[in-house]
């Protein structure tokens, strides 16, 4: 007696679960419950040659999880968000779908500023390594629907020079970008997207943190109406959400694939990652620093002692980042920093000097903290705590997809009274990883819940900015009080002090002012804003 029709399809589904649950993939959306995880690349009969090529020759035969489960769901034509750990192979779920719409359209004149396929990143050096990646995969695309000339990725970003990037975007059917750079391009007419099929939004918190929502939605508007629209991250936090599903076809919700994730949203590491928490909790704060820094040194002349070691560490300004390169380079390790305050060639320079491992030790900012894949590092550093999802992205650096090789990341944990949150953030990380939770950690969690710790009010603490509060500063309009004076912008924002921080006016008539002992040079003095007064901000030389 042959099953029925609803028993074939209840076994089916019923295999289909049973190996999401060997591959710790979670799918939401019933439209894509259907789509069975592939287990071959070769499966995908749609995948061209070149590209299946391409892959067995990099050594992929065999899809990561995330890889198995999103080809099917995207190639079934659903809108996706894709959530998944660090080094999890994110990129290549979004490129290999890319290189199947590039191919199902009419190929571009060469003169053509319009691409195919866009995909959009926070930092230049990640847009450069999805540029780079994607090439690999169009390297014999001559073979293809596009012909002699075959299929090409091209890099948008800010830092280089400009006429130089857009000679090289014309006939380039897939374009990675940062917000900025292709802001410029697109605003100024100089290239268009209307001919856009897939659009790829790669660590989009991070884009929105940084204040490219603004920019995101302008380009969504360009697109296509029938787009096809993904988005990547390893943290997803909810409020990312709302924007996600404005940006998809008919602001329908797409489908969420989760690997190895949390369903609240919160980051989940890797367990091949060993994490050492150590607390630093005096008050003194100069103690503390001087403590931190002898444990970072004794730390990294212990991990360089082995030539196969190669080691990150994450500092949270591009000062402390010179600081540390310059005084570990002087305690004898071969060394460099990597932030945004340096010229794009030069930290061009520097990233590929580190993957040639023409140096085992980089002290970075975030500029090296989402997306970028250099399989060899071994150790990563975290010297000063950003929040969960910087976390969770940094020590994602080491340990990375295939290697094979196990992740070593130290934290140097301080307790921030305005980010009181952070121990009990730190904590469910690691308890959900297995790893060892230091007493020192619980105890001001708990301490924090029970409110005997002390923590400040951040909705009435004025500080520095944020970099979402920078991003907008810098792109506001500039705004005149009633006497037809200039208002400060970080007053505007609600950031300014009326002293460090201050720009001109309040918008009350008074003029701001201040003196900062940090003896950095005052731009208003600069553009000749300056009476070395009352509109001063810092030093004069």
């Amino acid at each position: 007696m042959q099953p029925s029709d609803d028993g074939q399809d209840l076994m089916a589904a019923l295999n289909i679960e049973v190996r999401r649950q060997e591959l710790l993939v979670a799918v939401e959306g019933a439209a894509a419950q259907a789509c069975a995880p592939i287990t071959f690349f070769n499966e995908v009969s749609v995948l061209p040659d070149y590209v299946i090529k391409a892959l067995k020759e990099s050594g992929r035969d065999t899809p990561m999880p995330i890889q198995a489960q999103a080809l099917p769901i995207v190639l079934a034509g659903h809108d996706l968000i894709g959530i998944a750990k660090t080094g999890s192979g994110k990129t290549l779920a979004f490129l290999i779908p890319a290189m199947v719409h590039l191919e199902a359209q009419k190929p571009l004149a060469k003169g053509d500023v319009t691409p195919i396929v866009l995909i959009l990143a926070p930092t230049r050096e990640l847009v450069a390594q999805i540029a780079e990646e994607a090439g690999k995969l169009t390297a014999s695309s001559e073979n293809g629907r596009h012909g002699p000339r075959g299929i090409w990725a091209q890099e948008v970003y800010g830092g280089k020079q400009r006429h130089g990037q857009l000679a090289k975007a014309h006939g380039a059917a897939l374009i990675a970008a940062t917000p900025g750079r292709l802001s410029d391009f697109v605003n100024s007419g100089d290239m268009t997207l209307d001919r856009v099929t897939l659009f790829v939004l790669d660590e989009a918190d991070r884009m929105l943190d940084l204040g490219f929502q603004g920019d995101i939605e302008n380009f969504s508007s360009r697109v296509r109406a029938d787009r096809h629209t993904l988005f990547f991250s390893a943290t997803w936090p909810p409020a990312v959400q709302e924007l996600a599903t404005n940006l998809c076809l008919n602001s329908q919700q797409p489908i969420i694939l989760r690997v190895g994730q949390n369903e609240d949203g919160a980051g989940a590491t890797r367990t091949d990652i060993y994490q050492k928490v150590v607390v630093f909790d005096e008050y003194d704060w100069s103690k503390r620093e001087e403590t931190k820094k002898a444990l970072l040194y004794s730390h990294l002349r212990e991990v360089l002692k082995d030539k196969g070691n190669k080691c990150l560490v994450f500092v949270g300004s591009k000062t402390l980042a010179d600081e540390l390169a310059t005084t570990l380079a002087e305690e004898g390790f071969t060394t460099d920093s990597m932030h945004g305050g340096r010229k794009q060639w030069d930290r061009d320079e520097v990233l590929a000097r580190f993957k040639r491992d023409e140096f085992r030790l980089l002290v970075a900012t975030d500029v090296m903290g989402r997306g970028l894949d250099i399989p060899s590092i071994t150790h990563v550093v975290v010297f000063d705590m950003g929040d969960i999802d910087d976390y969770v992205h940094r020590i994602g650096r080491t340990a990375r997809g295939n290697s094979g090789l196990p992740g070593h990341a130290l934290t140097l944990f301080e307790y921030n009274k305005k980010w009181p949150e952070l121990a009990e953030g730190l904590v469910k990380v690691l308890e959900r990883s297995g790893q060892e939770v230091p007493d020192a950690l619980r105890k001001i969690a708990e301490e924090v819940a029970a409110g005997t710790r002390d923590v400040v009010d951040r909705n009435n603490y004025i500080a520095k900015p944020t970099k979402t509060q920078m991003a907008r500063i810098a792109t506001a309009a500039r705004q005149f009080d009633s006497a037809g004076r200039p208002i400060c912008n970080y007053f505007l924002e609600n950031c300014c002090t009326k002293a460090d921080w201050c720009e001109f006016s309040h918008g009350d008539g008074q003029p701001g002012g201040g003196n900062d002992k940090k003896k950095l040079p005052c731009k208003f003095f600069q553009q000749g804003h300056c009476s070395k007064g009352e509109t001063c901000w810092f030093a004069h030389a």
